[in-house]
């Protein structure tokens, strides 16, 4: 008897394995149909063309076919096509189903997968140097010398990546150039109604544009920005960090150089702001319409008051140097805070300072005719290197260093009125 059971068990499991891979491929076919179907994307539709199941490998196709109509007036305007048929062949693990999806067109721009049974999904892709031409009403040739990503996505949206890309050149036919080196990012995170919930990074060693003649009109290195949004659950607020730093710059109006910007935005009504940040993403004309939806939730944000501060900002410029800083915030308001704008000026609190160095001044005249009346006003005051002003905003009011005062609104005013035309 114990013969018949133990027989039976490895009966049992022989048949197991037999038809995993059969379960396997099914479960692999839902988790791509399901994918297929769940894409909602404003930009592009994909369908799935074809699923071939087999035993140990399973073979589909995509279709992706742009719809934004910018972007297809891009595409026509370089002579590329609309639609982009991707080939996927996919491998039944024990645990898992392995992918290499290519461009049916050109099969070396391959993307590697590893798809947990679960829906998470690894990702990878290395392509080596590749050469593209354009031929649009501007015909040109990209050289690519070599891209890497890699990362992983969870069912829930949850995304990991890097990417790397040495250099990529492009040569139009004019004889214009533009070059890009060392461009790199990384990120962690997920979208929320469009918006990037987490953090990323971005940086670019070096960047030229070149005209036809071969003049440099545009030039920079080392630059790196990067921003990060968290999210208060208990508040149901949002804050972004944003920083921005260039060691480098150069056109034709002149040189800058070791900028540095970091800027904070917080407290923000998180479904207000993401319900905006929505609208105006999906509305290429801002319309009267668009305004009066949009007011409920501006309302929101004021209700719930925020903070904006640019934390921290310098630049040289030629031999000179500059820096400021300001922060305001706006604490919470009373209902339909929209409908009386004189109660959120009074309400509203900051301060802001500012240096710009004297051989900046004396490089550009037009700063000295600004200093001088700031400094008729006692506003501003001349140190032994340059010109400084520091001010606060409070009770509706912009307080100056030296003690004087002058109305907020006195300086609202004039954006607040209409232009003639």
């Amino acid at each position: 008897m114990k013969k018949l059971k133990l027989l039976a068990a490895a009966g049992g499991a022989v048949a197991l394995v037999a038809i995993w891979p059969l379960a396997v491929g099914q479960i692999g076919q839902t988790i791509v149909t399901d994918g297929v179907k769940n894409i909602h994307n404003q930009d592009v539709t994909v369908s799935l063309e074809e699923y071939h199941r087999g035993y140990l490998t399973s073979e589909a196709k995509t279709l992706v076919t742009v719809t934004d109509p910018q972007a297809l007036a891009q595409l026509n305007t370089l002579g590329l096509p609309t639609e982009y048929e991707f080939v996927h062949v996919i491998h039944h693990g024990i645990v898992s189903l392995n992918s290499d999806s290519y461009y049916a067109q050109n099969p070396e721009l391959k993307l590697n997968t590893k798809t947990q049974l679960n829906g998470n999904t690894e990702f990878s892709t290395d392509i080596a140097k590749q050469q593209f031409k354009f031929e649009g009403s501007e015909p040109f040739t990209a050289v690519l010398n070599s891209l890497s990503i890699s990362g992983s996505i969870t069912v829930l949206g949850q995304l990991d990546y890097t990417m790397n890309m040495p250099s990529l050149e492009i040569d139009y036919q004019n004889g214009a150039v533009v070059h890009f080196d060392g461009l790199s990012s990384n990120g962690n995170g997920k979208f929320e109604q469009d918006f990037w919930m987490g953090q990323q990074k971005l940086a670019l060693d070096g960047f030229v544009v070149n005209d036809h003649d071969g003049n440099n009109v545009f030039e920079l290195s080392g630059l790196t920005y990067q921003f990060e949004t968290t999210q208060d659950e208990a508040a149901q607020t949002l804050q972004a960090d944003y920083a921005l730093a260039l060691k480098e710059f150069k056109n034709h109006d002149g040189e800058a150089a070791n900028l540095d910007l970091k800027f904070t935005a917080g407290g923000l009504d998180k479904t207000a702001f993401l319900a905006l940040t929505q609208m105006y993403q999906n509305s290429p004309v801002w319309t009267e319409q668009d305004t009066a939806k949009a007011i409920p939730n501006i309302n929101a944000l004021l209700e719930k008051g925020f903070s904006v501060s640019l934390n921290h900002f310098s630049v040289d410029v030629d031999e000179g140097h500059f820096k400021s800083d300001w922060h305001m915030s706006l604490p919470s308001a009373k209902d339909n805070a929209i409908d009386n704008p004189m109660h959120l000026v009074d309400v509203m609190q900051g301060d802001m300072n500012a240096f710009v160095s004297s051989d900046l001044v004396m490089a550009y005249p037009f700063i000295q005719q600004n200093l001088d009346e700031l400094l008729i006003m006692e506003v501003a005051k001349q140190t032994d290197d340059g010109y400084s002003m520091s001010l606060q905003m409070q009770d509706g009011k912009i307080k100056f260093a030296n003690g004087k005062e002058m109305p907020l609104i006195s300086l609202l005013m004039p954006m607040m009125m209409p232009k003639a035309h």
